[in-house]
């Protein structure tokens, strides 16, 4: 008997230590994640949903629950309303059985009356809908016992309540209690085979909440599992028509970012109604009407796949492209991450961003400086302070007749507004093209690449191509970039650089170029991730 506990006990802690050992899983009860949809569908007056039919209902502890299937010819309006209502202290235990007795008080008093939605378990009449409370109350004597009916004023206006209408149907809905907000889901499904929702001109998978959430207008916000939302990201995020293993990296990459960023939540929250919005400030989702069938194969490839660092789902940063290698975390933002160190991108030849050059005179820099509050006087020179690991810009003085500003990391980017850190000054007077030249015995010589040739596979030269602003010239484990010519007038400055983004994480081109070059995705993500495991 003692063997036989002893042996079960020793089972039990193994079975203990293995749960333990597990990594933490991103998703538990629902992997449906909450989308501001701010780009089109924020602080509006109104917002409408052209389908002709719609489902109604709410999501409590994650799971939707459907209360009513509503129709209309001509889609639903929602507006925010600050009028005045009261709501009857029954409840009913359906839509339709709250809607007959509506429709009873609207026809025998001749006043406003329809559902009201309050939570998951509260639908009521309400009425009123008056510009004053003392209407209201006169409303409400002169339904006072109607059908045996009371009703209790709502006060005056929240900064929550909703109407939808459609042609057959009114609701005013009050999101301001706990998962307060209802969610509208499709009823049937498209020529395609799926179920979306068209609002405006677009049309979105998964549910809509339309909500006010503490404002005097209406915001979107798309529930959706996290695969249907993926599908109208990575197109958004990365040219459709790219090598799949660099589809696949996209997708694990903006699955893992938006777990990480976003969690996995569905039901509604009245003061915090989406983490994650619709734009670059998360990542682009442009919804259903954006869909491609590579992008699609991609998610469903790799479905369930995330990004971990010490079983961790890590912050999946990513951007267009790197100019030559990527930038470590602390040469953009503050602080160290372990798995955000800068990694060569020699595989990024043909960037989707090229090399560029944007033009400065010292009037322009003196209105950057003061658009951000900042002033040195007179503007009279910049000075590269000091370059980071990856070659990045990391910190720029700029000297003036009344004191000199030090610009550093991301800072060097958003005073100028330049498409990366990874460039050069170059000022009249220079010669941005000489490089230093090492020939066959060893000597050092010096000569601008504009005068070199260059020798080609098959044994051949040719002169550079004196077309092109900038020359690039590739190294063991970076890119640089040489200017052909410098400005002539003094007080004027090229800044001529490589990349598009922050630089941190993983280089869209990059990606591709490695795809191409025969690498997986996950080799592709481990590169760009450091230590990181994919599962």
């Amino acid at each position: 008997m003692k063997k036989r506990w002893k042996k079960a006990m020793s089972i039990m802690l193994v079975a203990i230590m293995v749960a333990i050992q597990q990594p933490i899983l991103a998703a538990t009860k629902t992997d449906s994640l909450r989308i501001g949809l701010t780009t089109e569908f924020a602080t509006k007056s109104s917002l409408k949903v052209s389908d002709s039919k719609i489902l109604i209902g709410y999501s409590v502890t994650n799971q939707y629950k459907t209360l009513a299937t509503l129709s209309s010819t001509n889609g639903f309006t929602f507006i925010p309303t600050s009028k005045y209502f009261a709501k009857s202290t029954q409840t009913y235990d359906s839509y339709e059985e709250a809607k007959m007795m509506a429709d009873s008080l609207r026809k025998n008093y001749n006043i406003i009356a329809y559902v009201g939605f309050f939570n998951s378990e509260s639908i009521s009449i309400v009425i009123g809908e008056t510009g004053s409370s003392s209407t209201l109350k006169t409303i409400m004597n002169q339904v006072k016992g109607a059908f045996g009916l009371s009703f209790e004023s709502l006060g005056a206006d929240n900064g929550h309540r909703v109407k939808l209408t459609g042609s057959e149907d009114t609701i005013l809905y009050d999101g301001s209690g706990e998962n307060g907000y209802p969610q509208v889901a499709p009823v049937s499904k498209n020529e395609a085979g799926d179920k979306v929702l068209t609002l405006g001109s677009k049309s979105y998978r998964g549910r809509l909440e339309i909500g006010r959430y503490g404002s005097t207008s209406v915001t979107a916000v798309n529930v959706i599992p996290i695969d249907d939302y993926l599908y109208g990201v990575v197109p958004a995020e990365m040219v459709s028509s790219w090598h799949e293993e660099a589809l696949k990296t996209q997708a694990v990459v903006a699955r893992t970012y938006a777990a990480n960023k976003g969690g996995f939540a569905s039901d509604s929250n009245s003061s915090k109604p989406y983490i994650l919005n619709d734009t670059t400030s998360s990542q682009v989702y442009k919804g259903y009407q954006i869909e491609e069938q590579s992008t699609n194969q991609a998610v469903d490839a790799t479905k369930g796949t995330y990004i971990y660092y010490k079983d961790s789902l890590i912050d999946a940063t990513f951007f267009s492209t790197s100019g030559g290698a990527t930038a470590s975390c602390d040469e953009v933002w503050a602080g160290d991450v372990a798995y955000l160190k800068s990694v060569p991108d020699i595989y990024e030849l043909e960037p989707e961003k090229k090399p560029w050059i944007m033009t400065f005179t010292n009037e322009m820099i003196q209105a950057k400086l003061s658009a951000q509050g900042k002033s040195v006087g007179t503007v009279q020179s910049l000075i590269e302070d000091m370059r980071s690991n990856s070659n990045r810009l990391y910190s720029l003085k700029i000297k003036g007749s009344s004191g000199t500003l030090t610009l550093q990391k991301s800072a060097v980017r958003s005073y100028f507004g330049t498409y990366s850190t990874k460039f050069k000054v170059i000022k009249a007077g220079d010669v941005p093209d000489k490089v230093t030249v090492l020939s066959g015995n060893g000597k050092q010589t010096t000569k601008r690449i504009q005068s070199s040739y260059i020798l080609s596979a098959n044994g051949t030269t040719k002169g550079s191509d004196t077309d092109n602003e900038q020359f690039i010239v590739m190294g063991s484990n970076n890119l640089s970039n040489y200017p052909k010519n410098a400005p002539q007038k003094v007080g004027t400055y090229y800044f001529a650089g490589m990349g598009y983004g922050h630089g941190v994480g993983m280089s869209q081109s990059g990606a591709n170029g490695m795809a191409k070059a025969g690498y997986t995705y996950e080799e592709i993500i481990k590169h760009y991730y450091s230590g990181v495991e994919v599962k």
